[in-house]
């Protein structure tokens, strides 16, 4: 997976665009670009509504779960319930981005498991709130942790 200033794929004609996705590019919000090859231990990215932090955090994510040997990935906010509509949700969307949804087993239903797993390696993103000591209990061995909304917990 590459990666790419959104700035120059919306000048893209929709054919270029689509080929670009079929060959693995993805575009960035440029202001994040900088962060996709980051491999600090702590990342907090801000910014406005819509800005693409989210769908980022996400893409790469599904993309480090895929091809690394090890990952093990919790994700939360501070009320368990909102995880679902947001990052469980986002992630899915990632791994429809990336086109790979047979690799995963997960669910997108509404009372579905909120367990990601990739198929042939068996990592995989488990979900956690902050409201909810039980979900957090759980946590071991973990590679990445992604809070949303971080400001609220």
């Amino acid at each position: 997976m590459e990666w790419f200033n959104a700035s120059i794929y919306s000048r893209l004609t929709q054919e270029s665009k689509e080929t670009a996705r079929k060959a693995g590019f993805y575009p960035i919000n440029d202001v994040l670009l900088p962060f996709m090859p980051d491999d600090n231990k702590i990342i907090l990215l801000r910014g406005g509504r819509g800005g693409g932090k989210s769908n980022t955090i996400a893409l790469r994510l599904v993309e480090e779960c895929r091809t690394e040997k090890y990952f093990n990935c919790y994700y939360g906010r501070k009320i368990l319930d909102r995880v679902r509509g947001s990052m469980h949700k986002e992630l899915g969307k990632a791994i429809a981005q990336i086109g790979c949804e047979n690799d995963f087993n997960y669910s997108v239903n509404s009372n579905g498991s909120l367990s990601i797993i990739h198929l042939k390696t068996g990592n995989g993103f488990h979900a956690f709130g902050a409201d909810n000591p039980t979900s957090m209990k759980g946590i071991s061995d973990p590679t990445h942790i992604w809070c949303d909304e971080f400001d609220q917990f």
